[in-house]
């Protein structure tokens, strides 16, 4: 094989890139147990110590009964990016999104989706919008109840966007954690 002082610095690197060693050079998870099955997971930059994501789970599940489940921040700017809203491991929250994106720069939100059981589904206004992350105005939107789609008429949404009613971008993609 090869002298130790390779396998040393095959272990090292090995180690930084895992990240389960040497916490001055890698992000750091710390778990805390909240209660019974309740857990919540903290990842700290190792830098500043900052937590720069939270994992809330019960039953090894992303689940959180008074908030978002899944928290993450900008290390830059502090602002909250991502929060997504689970329940026994769906995305599901009543009277508000499930999900949200926000530009860090601006603190805008950009993308909300809103979901019971993990299904997209809203019943008094649009599932799926986007905004433009410098204005907020709203680029695009989706009707969606029970995961189905609605069909909604071409000018009846063009009237609500202010626009011709077509996407003005693609919709990005959906980060899984």
């Amino acid at each position: 094989m090869g002298d130790n002082k390779t396998w040393v610095f095959a272990t090292v690197v090995l180690a930084i890139f895992l990240g389960i060693a040497y916490p001055a050079l890698a992000d750091r998870q710390i778990t805390h147990s909240i209660s019974g099955n309740h857990t919540v997971d903290y990842t700290h930059d190792a830098a500043t110590d900052v937590v720069i994501r939270e994992d809330w789970k019960k039953d090894g599940r992303p689940d959180r009964a008074d908030g978002p489940a899944q928290i993450i921040r900008d290390l830059a700017t502090g602002t909250v990016t991502y929060e997504a809203w689970y329940k026994a491991g769906k995305v599901s929250r009543i009277g508000g999104p499930a999900y949200i994106l926000r530009a860090a720069a601006t603190g805008i939100v950009t993308r909300e989706n809103w979901a019971k059981d993990g299904k997209l589904h809203r019943v008094d206004g649009p599932a799926v919008i986007t905004r433009d992350d410098k204005t907020g105005r709203v680029t695009y939107e989706e009707w969606w109840r029970d995961g189905k789609q609605l069909n909604l008429s071409t000018p009846s949404r063009a009237a609500r966007l202010g626009k011709s009613g077509k996407p003005i971008a693609p919709l990005p993609p959906v980060p899984h954690s």
